[in-house]
């Protein structure tokens, strides 16, 4: 692999990986709604010339979805933006970020399942195994390696609301696979943070998230542009890049080292500590997590295989 797609894709992973504990930061000043919110109106901004350029340099014009096709990139937008990043920013919230940033690294296994639901994907033992796996990290992960589960506890809703989190882009990522064949994926996801970002605002003008904004501090207008600039436009752009590279599955290597990322910034940034249990079920969630990415496809449609080729949004 050349150096300088390890050197862009060790950029996303690091970028993505320190969302959460960013989010944990900005998230002291200004609710879910409002973070959300002003991430992804900075995001729909800046994304504005980086398609305007990746068209003209393409010589190809902006491509315009016309009636069935705005309707689902709406539908894309309203689940894998909009309720996202809502779920997303509320579990962070009430969970560590360490936590999230692991959490979300089930998408995989959704992708599994759904895809075994939707694409007529084969569940081989293998893949099955995986998931045990995962899960049982999972549960390790969540009760703190208790197994006893307090469903009063704060904390665990919050890692309740990061699975489901996951669930939400497992399931964008199935049913957005027939737009992606026919729109390049820069310009749909273009498309779907315009449209996702629109869809905030009803929620977030009545509950005054604007006049919020002008009381966030110097820190929380740094945590705003670093997951509006680099997590979701710079973050995208060279993630795409790196796929037009080299192959996906070689790619998709580089997602097993964001739990790392988000584990290392959290305790920088907001003093977190891991404890045992939290630590061994992150490798037994990582673990399970290649173990179905890595299993034979096992399918009855060959070019619908999408377990391993699937990003989580961060």
């Amino acid at each position: 692999m050349p150096l300088r797609v390890v050197f862009g894709l060790l950029f996303v992973i690091t970028v993505w990986g320190s969302s959460f504990p960013v989010a944990k930061l900005a998230l002291e000043e200004i609710s879910p709604l409002g973070l959300a919110t002003l991430r992804l109106t900075l995001a729909s901004l800046l994304f504005v010339p980086v398609v305007w350029l990746s068209t003209r340099r393409g010589g190809t014009g902006l491509p315009r979805p016309g009636g069935r096709d705005f309707l689902f990139f709406n539908f894309l937008a309203l689940l894998g933006v909009t309720t996202y990043f809502m779920v997303q920013y509320t579990a962070v919230s009430l969970t560590t970020a360490s936590n999230a940033g692991l959490l979300i690294a089930t998408a995989p296994l959704f992708v599994a399942l759904l895809s075994a639901f939707f694409l007529g994907e084969r569940l081989t033992v293998r893949k099955v195994t995986g998931i045990g796996m995962a899960m049982l990290g999972v549960a390790a992960v969540i009760t703190r390696g208790t197994f006893h589960f307090s469903f009063g506890e704060k904390s665990l809703a919050g890692d309740l609301l990061m699975i489901l989190n996951a669930f939400c882009w497992a399931l964008f990522s199935i049913l957005g696979k027939q737009v992606m064949r026919r729109y390049p994926p820069l310009i749909a996801t273009f498309y779907i943070t315009i449209l996702g970002t629109l869809w905030f605002y009803p929620l977030a003008v009545p509950q005054g998230v604007l006049q919020s904004a002008l009381r966030l501090s110097a820190a929380g207008w740094w945590a705003v542009a670093f997951l509006g600039a680099f997590c979701s436009v710079g973050g995208y752009y060279f993630w795409y890049w790196g796929l037009s590279q080299v192959e996906a599955s070689r790619v998709a290597v580089f997602q097993y080292l964001q739990p790392l990322v988000s584990f290392v910034v959290s305790a920088l940034l907001l003093g977190e500590k891991v404890n045992p249990a939290t630590l061994g079920g992150g490798l037994l969630i990582i673990a399970g997590v290649i173990t179905v990415t890595r299993a034979p496809a096992g399918t009855r449609h060959p070019a619908t295989t999408t377990a391993s080729r699937t990003s989580s949004r961060y």
